[in-house]
């Protein structure tokens, strides 16, 4: 099921991406039924377009463009406010000079085995 979804969405942006060479190709392949029928300057045979008006208005339609253009936008400048700084203090890194003692190391481990065991055999002399 994966593999089709992922097929088809392939399949949906090649379409999308290769959308201009199709219309393109349509153009040349009935250039004369454009140029005769569709064409916007047919009264004016004075431009000599051929119909490309009609194939700059299909490819600007799939560009998404159009003849509309964007809304100029003003940007208004941000207002700040101002920072009052505190004046800053320097952490003091060296508390004192001399190291303080470490504690005493008190093990309260227990094992389980007694220590008794670990200890060479006695010889014993007959």
């Amino acid at each position: 099921m994966k593999r089709i979804g992922a097929a088809i969405l392939l399949f949906i942006f090649t379409l999308q991406f290769a959308y201009s060479a199709i219309v393109i190709t349509w153009y040349y392949v009935n250039q004369a039924y454009v140029a005769r029928v569709l064409c916007v300057n047919k009264n004016n045979p004075k431009m000599a377009c051929h119909g490309k008006c009609y194939l700059n208005k299909k490819l600007s339609q799939s560009t998404g463009t159009g003849d509309k253009e964007a809304p100029l936008q003003v940007k208004k400048p941000v207002e700040t406010a101002p920072c009052i700084l505190e004046e800053f203090q320097k952490p003091n890194l060296f508390y004192s000079l001399h190291k303080a003692p470490y504690g005493v190391f008190t093990e309260h481990y227990q094992f389980t085995l007694s220590p008794e065991i670990f200890h060479p055999p006695a010889q014993h002399i007959l």
